[in-house]
């Protein structure tokens, strides 16, 4: 979306900056031709020439096309969610005094958002849900939430609207609910479906994402994917997905 001229706030809980640019820049070279680990890019002191050469054409192709519109990570930014609420809304409002449009907001992910002394795992959540659906009402903006999967779910490899963890008031809010796992593990015709800890790592690659809540249509569709994980790339593996036109013209 950067890429497109969208300015985006990636906020991810887990990793740290550096890590989520290494990933970013491992995707650039897969499309530039090289295959590099991400995590061969964290370690410069190892780098053949070849190597070096890929992963700043790769990079400079990021700090043009990509940096520009991207904030990975803000420094100052902690998984508080008041602290979050907080510094979306005030670039939101630099944007627009700018005359600019507001931020896209992705947050990797819910369960690690954490909140006053006093409020529990779901309460938080709900707070969350709210807070971030009014950013994105108020500011005409959109909202990703990436968030795990519940115990039942990790175990059967099923995906359902319910599937996430302390995450009701998501399914009622949301507009728009992707769920991601294994194909092998969901029933299609004569497929039984498999539990995740059945299927072999080369299994393990084959995704399937569906849309498990679509507030304005699409509900129950579904495309494959076939998972790099050391170019964190995906790549449709049946070409029947129609393609459509975003708002600004670009084809999806």
């Amino acid at each position: 979306m950067a890429k497109r001229g969208t300015s985006c706030i990636f906020l991810n809980l887990e990793m740290a900056q550096e890590q989520i640019l290494a990933r970013s820049i491992s995707r650039i070279a897969a499309q530039q031709g090289a295959t590099i680990k991400a995590i061969e890019i964290l370690q410069g002191y190892n780098w053949t020439s070849l190597q070096r050469a890929q992963i700043t054409g790769a990079a400079a192709a990021y700090r043009e096309e990509i940096a520009p519109r991207m904030i990975y990570n803000p420094q100052g930014v902690t998984a508080n969610l008041d602290s979050i609420l907080g510094y979306i809304s005030q670039e939101a409002q630099r944007a627009e005094a700018a005359g600019e449009q507001a931020p896209v907001c992705v947050l990797d992910y819910l369960q690690l958002v954490s909140g006053t002394d006093r409020e529990d795992a779901a309460t938080v959540i709900k707070r969350a849900v709210a807070g971030l659906k009014a950013y994105a009402i108020k500011h005409n903006t959109l909202v990703f939430v990436i968030m795990a999967h519940n115990r039942e779910s990790n175990k059967t490899g099923a995906v359902t609207m319910e599937a996430g963890r302390d995450t009701s008031a998501l399914e009622y809010s949301a507009d728009l609910q992707l769920a991601l796992t294994y194909t092998l593990c969901m029933k299609r015709g004569n497929q039984k479906g498999k539990a995740p800890d059945e299927l072999t790592e080369d299994e393990k690659r084959k995704l399937t994402l569906k849309i498990t809540k679509g507030r304005f249509g699409g509900g129950g569709k579904s495309i494959d994917l076939l998972f790099n994980g050391e170019t964190m790339t995906y790549t449709q593996t049946v070409k029947d997905f129609e393609a459509v036109q975003d708002y600004d013209g670009v084809r999806l």
